[in-house]
């Protein structure tokens, strides 16, 4: 999940809504820990959620590839999308173009 829907659920104050809508709550800890202001970590505290990061040959090669095709990508945009692929679980974000990046990098994760 991006830093950007955590942003957005934790002004709502409805943090308790992720693990309602989504069956399984992935953090990057990357993302977590470099993006996410200590107010939203506290706050994740309240769902049950787990932290994920790359550990795959596939994941790592997924991530140089989105890198250097898909230069708007951030490096943690990148990596948020590789770990998607590499443990085969859907990515959010609500940036604008971002659904575009991982609908196409979703169908090619299978020529991995």
């Amino acid at each position: 999940m991006d830093n950007n829907v955590l942003n957005d659920f934790y002004e709502l104050d409805r943090m308790d809504l992720l693990t309602r809508v989504f069956g399984r709550v992935c953090v990057p800890e990357s993302i977590l820990w470099n993006e996410t202001p200590d107010d939203i970590r506290t706050a994740l505290r309240q769902i049950d959620y787990e932290t994920v990061s790359l550990y795959t040959e596939e994941g790592y090669g997924l991530m140089y590839q989105l890198l250097t095709e898909w230069t708007g990508l951030s490096e943690y945009d990148a990596e948020l999308i590789a770990i998607a692929g590499q443990d085969m679980i859907v990515c959010t974000s609500n940036e604008k173009g971002s659904s575009m990046h991982v609908k196409v990098m979703a169908s090619n994760i299978r020529e991995l």
